[in-house]
């Protein structure tokens, strides 16, 4: 961990008490490792307990210990304090609240002593009560967990905030063996208790198995060896400590963990998979390593020397158990990654606030912060209202390169979004496919790579508390999710509807849904975002099962800066490169602007949509895209929507409000909006009509501003985000 922050440009003191034995050398290698190096040397090894059969938190922190902090405190101030062990954790109550309070645990101490005498071995090193691990844990401000059951233990002991972050491992080069007629079983392991314990039930399980031993070896590396079990009729080849542990891989075909109990995370097991290495594991000794395979998950010795009795017969499997393990140290690498990112984050800001927040994942196709479209509009707001007070990460299907990185930190949502591309390659590894109906319109949009490469991130990943889907044809993605997380649709639009009124205009939609194959992706959610109350309404009539929530578009409403023009009244038009949209503006460029023309209006064409419309008549301008919408609606007196085809919530219209802008609008680009007339809206419902409206607000600038006012009003009440978003962010809050 101590490269991790370094390389991450912090200054670090590390301060060594001298209670397990180090050398000069070593201490002279870590003076020039760390920015800092403090020894305190142990001035006495004796222990007294002071709880009962257990340990006090605080019996192995002596006044040695607390002269050595109380100094180091006095000489200068530091903005995080980072404490191996509970029972190093009175170091953190010398330091000052304002210094974040990190406390690394590796282990539970509570439970241990429990836990060996279960097994039939006295307890040794530190154990305690969980009263006293618990005084521990609130002495700081953020504790480190090794893996998940740990933190799940240390979170009902305390209200602090628990993180998991695994033992940091770089990958190792793989290591060639050369078989030999025997299979040879590799056990690393250190002197402890329990590694005896485990390694003599091993071997007594695979004693009982006289026809078994002539076809295996065991190979034993490390401190194990000083007390290892020797049996006559088993052959074993002592290593001893060697100084890589590539020497003791090169010499063994598979790596064994007869562990029969224990807590943490362990580090032979981690070893195995950190040098590709084929293993066999009883569950507590791949606790933390999430493999699918049975090899690693014996529930007995038993079953454990059974699983050697296969690879006996077929080492072809062997290859297997290799392949699982290099795609587990893929696995374990990329979550450690996002584990260090959350220790960082909390170290550069000196505060743990963001982990108090609901974790908040937004699944999207759509590069939203490219402005231009409705659905990017949409999609923006609402990662923004979700980021005020969630911590929001964003899964993207699609690449991140420089330039887009570049635009995201513009947008505002820098380190929010992951790119699928950094989770392809886990994903292939995977075999599961959604469950959902595939439907022949959305299937242009089905990718396993997609669905894959999200079940690998989310099983990398902490655990989120809402899962938001963004469109019906990302809907079979749900599946990914595990269970826990809320799982929401955000719709955006109700596709059968809207394919019913495309059709009673005689056009085509690009997506051909029935509305009970819409109902039967939508029932796959906990909850259904529609963007305004018609769709809510149809959805909360024909669902059995998904709560329905009405979040229409939200944009903040901006002051009515009124575009000051002594030209003559500036129309506006804002559109992507749509059918719909080339038609709408088509449409009025051709049987409106003729007329109004005559009046001194101008018009402004915004968006790609200008791509499509070639030469133009005088006193019409195509302006294309902009990058902040205030640019548009500040060369504008009044916005137009002569939309006539679509559902959902006009993007456009509801922005014209927000910037304080009247509009005149079809009554297809006005649903979703309340009380339109009241709205500094114009509903213009025929050619003619359309040139009243533009007339009428050409010839009274009075009438402008007055439309203006209403405009903004409604914006305030129905589409800043605060509001439009209420719904959603007041069910997460409540989660």
């Amino acid at each position: 961990m101590g490269k991790q922050l370094l390389a991450a440009g912090h200054h670090v003191t590390f301060m060594l008490y001298g209670q397990e034995s180090n050398t000069p050398e070593t201490r002279e290698e870590m003076r020039g490792f760390w920015s800092d190096f403090v020894y305190v040397p142990q001035a006495s090894k004796s222990r007294t307990r002071s709880c009962g059969e257990h340990w006090s938190i605080d019996d192995w922190f002596k006044r040695d210990m607390e002269v050595a902090v109380e100094f180091i405190c006095s000489q200068r101030e530091f903005d995080v304090v980072y404490c191996e062990y509970v029972f190093m954790s009175k170091a953190l109550t010398y330091f000052p609240d304002d210094c974040l309070k990190v406390l690394s645990c590796h282990d539970r101490m509570s439970g241990r002593a429990e836990m060996l005498t279960r097994n039939g071995i006295a307890p040794d090193f530190f154990y305690t009560t969980p009263e006293e691990e618990a005084k521990a844990l609130n002495r700081a401000d953020l504790i480190l967990a090794i893996q998940e059951d740990e933190r799940l233990y240390f979170e009902s002991l305390c209200r602090k905030p628990v993180l998991e972050v695994n033992y940091p491992l770089e990958p190792r080069d793989i290591v060639q063996t050369t078989p030999e007629k025997r299979l040879r079983l590799g056990y690393l392991a250190s002197n402890n208790s329990l590694n005896r314990k485990s390694l003599e039930v091993f071997v007594t399980e695979l004693r009982r198995r006289a026809h078994l031993l002539p076809h295996v070896s065991l190979v034993l590396s490390g401190s194990i060896c000083d007390r290892a079990p020797m049996v006559k009729e088993l052959n074993t080849v002592l290593l001893g400590r060697v100084d890589r542990e590539s020497e003791f891989y090169a010499q063994v075909d598979l790596v064994i963990n007869p562990m029969i109990d224990g807590t943490g995370l362990k580090i032979k097991t981690v070893s195995a998979i950190q040098h590709r290495m084929p293993f066999l594991s009883t569950v507590s000794g791949s606790a933390g390593i999430p493999g699918d395979l049975p090899e690693h998950k014996s529930q007995t010795i038993v079953d454990m020397v059974d699983q050697v009795e296969n690879l006996v017969r077929n080492r072809k499997r062997l290859a297997v158990i290799e392949a699982e393990s290099a795609r587990l140290f893929d696995a374990y690498a990329a979550r450690f990654k996002l584990q260090l990112a959350d220790l960082l984050r909390c170290v550069e800001t000196r505060s743990t606030r963001h982990m108090s927040k609901k974790r908040v994942l937004v699944v999207t196709d759509r590069p939203f912060w490219e402005p231009g479209l409705g659905s990017h509009a949409r999609i923006e707001a609402l990662c923004t209202e979700l980021k005020r007070d969630n911590d929001l990460t964003v899964f993207f299907f699609g690449s991140v390169y420089p330039s887009r990185e570049e635009e995201i930190r513009r947008a505002g949502f820098e380190g929010c979004v992951v790119s699928f591309k950094d989770y392809e390659e886990a994903g292939k590894g995977l075999t599961r496919d959604s469950a959902a109906p595939a439907y022949e319109t959305l299937e242009r949009w089905r990718h396993h790579s997609f669905f894959r490469s999200l079940c690998a991130y989310l099983s990398l990943t902490q655990t989120f508390d809402v899962v938001i889907v963004e469109y019906i044809w990302l809907a079979y993605l749900g599946d990914a999710v595990p269970p826990g997380p809320l799982k929401i649709l955000d719709t955006h639009d109700l596709m059968s509807y809207r394919e019913y009124r495309f059709t009673e205009l005689g056009l085509k939609h690009h997506i051909s849904l029935t509305l009970a194959e819409e109902k039967s992706l939508l029932e796959r959610f906990d909850a259904v975002l529609a963007i305004q109350d018609e769709e809510a309404r149809k959805l909360a009539q024909v669902l059995e099962r998904p709560l329905v929530l009405c979040c229409p578009h939200g944009v903040p409403a901006e002051s009515e800066r009124l575009h000051e023009s002594h030209e003559g009244l500036t129309l506006g038009f804002v559109g992507g490169n749509s059918d719909a949209n080339h038609e709408a503006i088509r449409w009025f460029i051709d049987q409106v602007w003729p007329v109004v023309s005559l009046f001194g209006v101008s018009l402004s064409v915004f968006g790609s949509v200008c791509s499509r419309l070639g030469n133009v008549a005088p006193g019409i301008h195509l302006r294309g895209l902009s990058e902040r919408l205030s640019e548009i609606y500040d060369q504008c007196d009044v916005l137009l929507n002569p939309i006539i085809q679509g559902g959902g919530i006009k993007i456009k219209s509801v922005e014209a409000l927000a910037y304080g802008r009247p509009l005149i609008a079809s009554p297809e680009g006005v649903v979703g909006i309340r009380d339109p007339e009241g709205s500094g809206i114009v509903v213009a419902r025929s050619r003619a009509e359309f040139i009243d409206a533009v007339i009428a607000f050409a010839h009274d600038p009075r009438r402008v501003r007055q439309f203006a006012a209403a405009a903004s009003r409604a914006a305030r009440m129905q589409f800043d985000p605060s509001v439009a978003f209420l719904p959603l962010t007041k069910l997460i809050a409540e989660l």
